[in-house]
């Protein structure tokens, strides 16, 4: 039995035709999600690379919750984990990382100048809590709840608050005076 070249598989060879086609789709499918997405037609999820801080002069929150679980970030990460409704004055966000040898420094901050961050459905996950006072009214204490102990209150004010975090959420946020800011070093 003879093997002619025309019997063997082409290989390193490409249907230009084919490749091109398929290539313009998949460009026009992208720019239509990311026009959507402008839009605020379609969702998009952002991550933030873990853990960043947290840092606010006052949250006063209500339905607040607080109970140890795993970070919704990659789901094996032991955490407290914190729910409320709040306000919060004075929010930074911070995020320290390493690029080519220098460290780069990104901070969010809002809720200055009078007008405090509002959020409703707001998780945080925290691997450090440190808060400089904390209020609490009609607060329970439970060895039943979420993890095995659960701490619930109706109202919390928490002053001076720093949390590192692997994990954000909120149904709904609102970032007043937002600003954006960036240094190397």
């Amino acid at each position: 039995m003879t093997t002619s070249v025309n019997d063997l598989p082409m290989i390193g060879q490409v249907n230009k035709n084919l490749f091109w086609g398929i290539l313009v789709v998949a460009l026009l499918a992208l720019t239509g999600m990311v026009t959507l997405a402008s839009r605020g037609l379609v969702a998009m999820a952002a991550t933030i690379p873990v853990p960043f801080s947290v840092q606010s002069t006052t949250i006063v929150g209500t339905n607040f919750k607080l109970y140890p679980g795993v970070s919704g970030a990659d789901n094996t990460t032991p955490v407290a984990v914190s729910q409320l409704d709040a306000s919060i004055t004075g929010m930074v966000i911070t995020k320290s990382f390493s690029v080519f040898g220098h460290t780069i420094t990104v901070n969010f901050s809002a809720g200055n100048n009078g007008t405090p961050v509002t959020a409703t459905g707001l998780t945080m996950d925290a691997n450090s809590l440190n808060i400089g006072s904390a209020s609490f009214s009609n607060m329970t204490l439970s060895a039943g709840g979420t993890g095995g102990l659960e701490q619930d209150a109706s109202n919390a004010t928490l002053n001076n608050a720093l949390i590192t975090s692997p994990y954000l959420a909120a149904n709904s946020i609102t970032l007043p005076n937002l600003s954006v800011s960036l240094s190397i070093s």
